[in-house]
Formats: C-alpha cells, structure tokens, sequence
C-alpha cells in the first residue's frame, strides 16, 4: 500500500515562515537551503496545489486578493488594481438577517469588473516552496515565470 505523508498546512506555514524571517536577516544561503527543504515536503505528498497561500484564490495577474464582497448569500473575492474578481461560495447569514441586511453596499461595483472562472483563480500549479501561484517570494529558489 503506497500513501502519500501528511503535512499539517501550519508546519509547512511555519517554515516558510522562519525562511521569510531568514531573508530578512541577511541569511540569504540558510533561508534557501530551508527553501529547498519546503520544497522536498510539499513535492512529498503529491499535492502542491494544497499548500497555496491562496485561501480565497488569487487574480491571475498579480496573485492579490484584496477584497470579500458578499451580495446577497454569495461570496466574491476582488482584486481591485486588475477589475477582476471570482466565486468563493455561499454564506449561510445568521438567524434573523436578510439577504439584504447582508449585501455589499455597491453591488453595481462589480459590473465594471469581469468575473474570472475559479479555475483561474484557485491555481492547482502553485509554488511548493513559496505556497505562491503567480509571483515568488524574494527567498524563493523555484524559478518561475512572473506575470505583469
């Protein structure tokens, strides 16, 4: 029986942590070398796309989400600088509030954005050293390409 290990999301959160702390410190090669070894535990398991930093997803040009917006019991992450913004699922609002109570006070907001699908903004290609899907971090040791 082949089973892939299991990392708990916070340990590997951890070190890229303590590699961000290293950076800032001057020790570039230690924060490289922990780097690498992110990398090795992520490749491990099979699934890098698990350990993005991208909870609510990310805009396909820069990676940012900015903003959650909640219309009605729908759920939107927005990345204001690129006018994008995705589904990120349903709410269930609390006893006694109403769709209405609840919604953005500008919903017509997001008629000047264009909707990206979430297979765009939920990357299964991302970084398993950095967690990134579009741009590194500065300790990072994978290359990758970097978007506009």
């Amino acid at each position: 029986m082949d089973t892939k290990p299991n990392i708990h999301f916070a340990t590997v959160e951890v070190l890229r942590s303590l590699a961000h702390k290293l950076y800032k410190q001057g020790a570039m090669a230690d924060a490289q070398t922990l780097a690498a070894a992110i990398t090795e535990v992520v490749q491990a398991t099979g699934d890098p796309g698990f350990y993005a930093d991208t909870f609510l997803g990310g805009c396909p040009y820069c990676g940012d989400s900015e903003e959650v917006l909640q219309i009605g019991r729908k759920r939107y992450a927005v990345c204001h600088e690129h006018r994008v913004y995705w589904y990120i699922g349903a709410h269930l609002l609390p006893a006694g509030m109403s769709a209405a109570q609840n919604a953005h006070p500008l919903p017509d907001l997001l008629a000047s954005y264009s909707e990206i699908s979430t297979s765009e903004a939920f990357s299964q290609q991302a970084c398993p050293c950095c967690g990134l899907s579009v741009e590194h971090t500065l300790w990072c040791i994978m290359p990758g390409p970097r978007r506009p």
